[in-house]
Order: structure tokens, then C-alpha cells, then sequence
């Protein structure tokens, strides 16, 4: 992935533990990070430890200011931006379709349909006029395997995804030269996926259920996803466009 030398990155969500390690592979590879959160200690703490190709901005992706902000920084230092990486998410647990409100339904639209929207529109804005670029958006196997549990994050990254798609369609007929993919993560040892449950004992049950019931015998780790990341943003997959690419360990055989 040495390709990606020199190259300008924005990762949303990298104040987080898939954000984190998509961030650091991007430094890695040798690209200028830029990484987005609205965790701010955190997100200091990790571009103190990548070194000074990462630099951490504030960024709430539900505000179209910051996403103008940042990116017109990006520009000004950079000239240019190769990837967005839109990986900010929000899921509340316990929910089902009875016990989520309109508060909560429009939460989960916000950040994880909204804010990629947002970022994708500027991002396209940004990279049509420079050569072009990728932009990957995460967003989750339940894209795909609805089911009844957190209703409205599975139908918001579902909204995620049909959007990638028509993305992809819009810069292809407007030779924007811009890929748009999307990773569609299974379960992953996150914080996220841990704010299903109280306890470490409850998360070991939850991790021997999935393995049972999916083929892999292990549950994804964040590298997983950043493998996946790094691969659809890269040349190697310049052919590959407006696809939701699964990383689940076969939940969706």
C-alpha cells in the first residue's frame, strides 16, 4: 500500500476503534491523515502516538459548517483530497421498533446517512476538480440482514448504502473520475459492540453465539475492516465501484 505515500486521507469515526485503526494503516502507507471525531482526547491521544503524518480536527459530521471547515483545510495545506473515509457511526442498544422514538430514529439518520451524505457531497465537490479520488463509506452487514434489533441503525445503514451506490452512478455519468464503496462490516470487537451488553461475561456469550452461528470461528477485529478499507480505496481496486464489499466472516453466505 505504499501507493498511498504522499497522498491526503480524511477518516471520520477515527476517535474510535475501527476509525483508529484505519487512521493508523492510512500513516502507515505513508498518506497525511487527517483524523475527524468529536472526541478530542482521544482523538489527540492517537495522533500523538502515529507521529506527524495524522492530525486530529473536531468534527461533528452532522454540521455541514465543519465538513466545509475541514475540508477547505485540508485543500489549503494539501491542494488536494484522495480519500474520505466515512466511518463516523451512532448506535443506541435496546432498542426495537416499539421502544425507538422519533429522537432516537432521527439520531441514527443524522450520523450515519446524513453525515455521510454530507461528507460525500464536499468530498465530490473537493475531488472533481483535482483528478478525482475514493471515498469509502462503512456500513454494516445489517445493511443487508435486516433484523429487528436497533431497527433504526440496521435501516440507516441501509440508507448508507443505497446512497454509495447512487453516488458511484453520479460520478461515473459525470466522469468525476471517483470511486464510491462501501465495507459492510459483521461483527467487530469495537467499544460499539460492546454497548450491547453490562459485562465482560455477557460479551464472552454474545462472541460464542456469533461464532456458532456464522462460519468463521472468530468474530472481526478492526483490522479486518481497515484491510478492506485501504484495498477499495487503493488503485488495486480501480475497477471496483458502487459495491457494498461484506467483511463478516461469512454472516451473509
Amino acid at each position: 500500500m505504499s501507493e498511498f505515500a504522499g497522498k491526503t486521507v480524511v477518516v471520520t469515526g477515527a476517535d474510535g476503534g475501527i476509525g483508529a485503526e484505519i487512521t493508523a494503516r492510512f500513516a502507515a502507507a505513508g498518506a497525511w491523515v487527517y483524523a475527524a471525531g468529536v472526541r478530542p482526547v482521544e482523538g489527540a491521544a492517537l495522533a500523538a502516538r502515529l507521529g506527524t503524518q495524522v492530525r486530529y480536527h473536531e468534527l461533528d459530521v452532522t454540521q455541514e459548517r465543519d465538513w466545509i471547515r475541514v475540508l477547505g483545510e485540508v485543500v489549503a495545506k494539501h491542494g488536494r483530497l484522495d480519500v474520505l473515509v466515512n466511518n463516523a457511526g451512532y448506535l443506541k442498544s435496546g432498542l426495537n421498533l416499539e421502544t425507538t422514538s422519533l429522537e432516537d430514529w432521527r439520531r441514527h439518520f443524522a450520523v450515519n446517512a446524513d453525515g455521510a451524505f454530507l461528507g460525500g457531497k464536499h468530498a465530490i465537490l473537493t475531488m472533481k476538480g483535482t483528478g478525482g479520488g475514493a471515498i469509502v463509506n462503512v456500513s454494516s452487514a445489517v445493511a443487508v440482514r435486516l433484523h429487528p434489533q436497533s431497527p433504526a441503525y440496521g435501516v440507516s445503514k441501509a440508507a448508507l448504502l443505497a446512497w454509495t451506490r447512487v453516488a458511484a452512478m453520479h460520478c461515473g455519468a459525470n466522469k468525476y473520475r471517483i470511486r464510491v464503496n462501501a465495507v459492510l462490516p459483521g461483527p467487530v470487537d469495537t467499544e460499539m459492540m460492546r454497548s450491547n451488553v453490562s459485562s465482560e461475561a455477557q460479551f464472552e456469550a454474545l462472541r460464542t453465539m456469533l461464532i456458532t452461528k456464522y462460519p468463521m470461528d472468530r468474530i472481526g477485529e478492526p483490522r479486518d475492516i481497515a484491510n478492506a478499507v485501504l484495498f477499495l480505496a487503493s488503485d488495486q481496486a480501480s475497477y471496483v465501484n458502487g459495491v457494498g464489499f461484506a467483511v463478516d466472516g461469512g454472516q451473509s453466505a
